[in-house]
């Protein structure tokens, strides 16, 4: 079992590096009374895009911690009651890293040993893979809440961001740009009952997912030749054509975002065909490849316009130094390019 929680009445500041550090030492002094804190090296991971995270080692003992401070008004976006006990269910079973302790603005988790992946390494077969396995193994932990077959947090998780979406900016050049580039929150409303729809259609299973399987969030580890995934803040019951999908549509980056690095059907058919043998135990027939291929791509498409509408609430809240509303807006053009690829498909009776 994961170590029982304890929770820090502190804030780290998420736009004062040295003062986030120096208040992460004292946290790391109470979670780790062996460690000499004169000895701490400090390693920020700078990838992410909503959150400040680094790496705490103890020199002397090589060890390790990982803090993150949340960004500004991610509560918005994110269930932390429910992001940590989805957490601790996923440590339980060795699917996630070990939960050390809460604050105020933030958690303080384990280590977990690997590089994150590019737009190249995530193609590299033994590579896809090992995420292939990691993802069915994950999915294979739950189907079920309390008892009952789960239902996805999809459609809850859209009509959240939908209700908290604003609807014009401060800015006036962003305002613009958002008047002329951006469905209005009506037609957004619209889009929502298609997706229902299309998605009832292809009736995908419900399994527990982490949703956010971009780059970042996937560690691989050389030595071990395994894969670890990272940054639990979305994971719930929800398609499990999603989770796929919506690591697909990964492998397009985020800082130059190019979508035609979109898997091929071919590159697809191979993947779904390994994470299929791993979540079925057993060699799946192509009527279930093709069916989990209609449903992936759907989905995928559903994942877009999910975290276009993500990204405006982002575009409006966040302190961080990245370009939301026109990856909003970029995302949501993509929806709308795979709505008409994929949207008509059926998988095999």
């Amino acid at each position: 079992m994961s170590p029982k929680l304890r929770h820090f009445d502190v804030t780290l500041p998420l736009e004062d590096d040295d003062e986030c550090l120096k208040q992460a030492s004292k946290l790391a002094a109470e979670v780790k009374p062996d460690w000499d804190i004169s000895a701490l090296d400090f390693e920020f991971f700078t990838n992410g895009i909503t959150n400040k995270v680094f790496c705490c080692t103890e020199k002397n003992l090589n060890e390790k911690i990982v803090c993150r401070v949340y960004g500004k008004k991610t509560e918005l976006l994110i269930d932390r009651e429910k992001e940590l006990k989805n957490w601790q269910r996923l440590s339980d079973c060795d699917c996630a890293s070990p939960l050390y302790a809460t604050f105020d603005n933030g958690i303080l988790c384990g280590y977990q040993p690997g590089e994150t992946l590019t737009t190249d390494s995530i193609r590299e077969p033994k590579i896809a893979k090992e995420i292939a396995r990691a993802v069915a193994e994950m999915h294979r932990t739950a189907t079920k809440k309390n008892g009952k077959q789960a239902e996805s947090c999809y459609f809850h998780k859209l009509q959240g961001y939908l209700d908290n979406m604003p609807k014009k900016f401060d800015d006036a050049e962003k305002q613009k740009k958002f008047i002329e580039q951006f469905p209005t929150h009506d037609e957004l409303v619209a889009e929502q009952a298609v997706l229902k729809e299309t998605i009832a259609a292809v009736k995908p299973a419900v399994v527990f997912c982490h949703n956010d399987l971009l780059l970042y969030n996937i560690l691989y580890d050389k030595e071990s030749e395994k894969v670890n995934f990272i940054d639990y803040e979305y994971a719930d019951f929800n398609y499990q054509a999603f989770d796929i999908g919506n690591h697909f549509c990964e492998y397009a980056g985020v800082e130059n975002v190019d979508f035609s690095l979109y898997p091929s059907r071919e590159y697809q058919l191979e993947w779904l065909k390994n994470y299929l043998e791993y979540y079925l135990e057993r060699s799946p027939s192509e009527e279930e490849i093709e069916r989990l291929y209609v449903q992936v791509n759907i989905c995928a498409a559903s994942a877009h316009f999910l975290w276009s509408v993500w990204c405006i609430i982002q575009a409006e809240n966040s302190t961080i130094d990245f370009d939301f509303l026109s990856y909003a807006i970029a995302k949501n053009n993509e929806y709308k390019r795979m709505k008409k690829e994929f949207f008509h498909l059926r998988p095999p009776a």
